[in-house]
């Protein structure tokens, strides 16, 4: 088997999955860019930026854009933190709060999608492996820092 097959084909799905998401979130504002941001948001209210950062596995650049657009669309405000001025926490606004649930069923039939033609064996499997294939990079890319 070719190997470069494996990374071919894991692109081509995300390349559709990226198209599939920017068309049907595309009157909300949202796509592939600032998707990952809104939806950790939305499970992490209060977060900061370096831990949406992290948590979104990008740089600060990346962040910093994608937040100033869930601000300027309304979906998302800065606040400052309580206990750390220096520390600013994203949260979601009421319009951000009242999106999530047509988000959510727009991704849930993507999902349903991806995982129609597979028994829930399989689709167990193919989790395992994608979780697999990103731990071992992941833990590959720290060792060569």
């Amino acid at each position: 088997m070719d190997i470069q097959k494996l990374g071919h084909s894991l692109a081509r799905a995300a390349r559709w999955q990226e198209r599939y998401i920017n068309h049907h979130l595309e009157s909300f504002g949202l796509g592939q860019r600032t998707l990952p941001f809104y939806l950790t948001v939305a499970h992490n209210e209060g977060i900061s930026q370096k831990e949406l950062m992290e948590k979104v596995v990008t740089d600060k650049t990346r962040t910093t854009k994608a937040v100033n657009h869930l601000v300027k669309t309304n979906y998302a405000e800065r606040r400052t933190n309580r206990q750390d001025n220096r520390i600013n926490g994203v949260y979601l606004t009421d319009l951000g709060r009242a999106i999530f649930p047509e988000v959510v069923k727009i991704l849930n039939r993507l999902d349903r999608l991806l995982s129609d033609e597979l028994s829930e064996k399989e689709l167990e499997q193919f989790i395992k492996m994608l979780d697999s294939f990103s731990s071992t990079v992941h833990s590959n890319m720290v060792e060569l820092k």
